[in-house]
């Protein structure tokens, strides 16, 4: 999913448009890289009363401390680095879920 079909499903616009409910997520998880810009969504996330509150964790291949620190800043959450374990995968998403809690 891009920036753009996540504010497109989060509007109820474009191909969510005829939707007879468009639920609102309880969490959203973004790659730190996903097509659009994070940082874009997460301001546009913010700006609006009915969404500013979901969660946002963002998923990264690595972690770097300056734009990370804007990311936190600008409405992320929470941030993880991906494992190619599956094990790691597991605790990571339960650490995220007690977090959130």
């Amino acid at each position: 999913t891009t920036a753009w079909e996540a504010r497109e499903y989060l509007e109820g616009r474009g191909r969510f448009l005829n939707c007879r409910e468009t639920p609102l997520p309880n969490l959203i998880v973004c790659d730190l890289h996903m097509a659009g810009s994070v940082t874009d969504f997460l301001k546009w996330l913010r700006d609006h009363r009915e969404l500013k509150r979901l969660p946002v964790v963002l998923w990264s291949g690595h972690l770097a401390a300056a734009p990370l620190n804007v990311l936190l800043e600008t409405g992320g959450s929470r941030c993880f680095v991906k494992t190619p374990s599956f094990e790691k995968l597991c605790a990571d998403v339960q650490a995220m879920l007690d977090h959130l809690h």
